[in-house]
């Protein structure tokens, strides 16, 4: 039994490798070239006001790139449905609380949507932070 199971699997594993990496292949990466006015955050990574693009990878991967090509940060994504709007233009959708925004869905041409991971926990840091009092350091004095 376990000589027939390892055959088949030999027989099975390179064609299901070859169709895998075809149909990888076959992915149309998206680009969205985008200025954003303000910092933010993107997964874990935040980035300063400026001009990037972003770019879908795989079907549930995304890339922040800056206005040179460089990847900054590689994000997990997942569908987004379809707006209900078609006639809009591609743009990005930010969670703003005091202050801080994070990017939470990015829209392709073609009514296609990406949804990030929820930005709580780093909105929430975000609010601690402009909400803590200011740290205070004592230095060592002559007295």
């Amino acid at each position: 039994m376990k000589n027939l199971t390892a055959r088949i699997l030999t027989v099975l594993l390179p064609s299901i490798l070859l169709l895998a990496g075809t149909a990888h292949s076959q992915y149309k990466p998206r680009t969205l070239i985008v200025t954003v006015p303000f910092e933010f955050t993107a997964g874990d990574k935040a980035f300063p006001a400026g001009d990037y693009s972003i770019v879908s990878t795989a079907p549930d991967r995304l890339s922040v790139r800056d206005s040179r090509g460089h990847v900054l940060a590689s994000l997990v994504a997942h569908s987004a449905g379809l707006p209900n709007d078609y006639s809009r233009p591609p743009r990005l959708t930010f969670h703003s609380v005091g202050g801080a925004h994070a990017l939470t869905q990015v829209w392709m041409e073609s009514s296609i949507g990406y949804e990030l991971a929820s930005p709580q926990p780093v909105l929430v840091v975000a609010k601690r932070r402009s909400s803590a009092p200011p740290a205070q350091s004592t230095g060592a004095g002559n007295n």
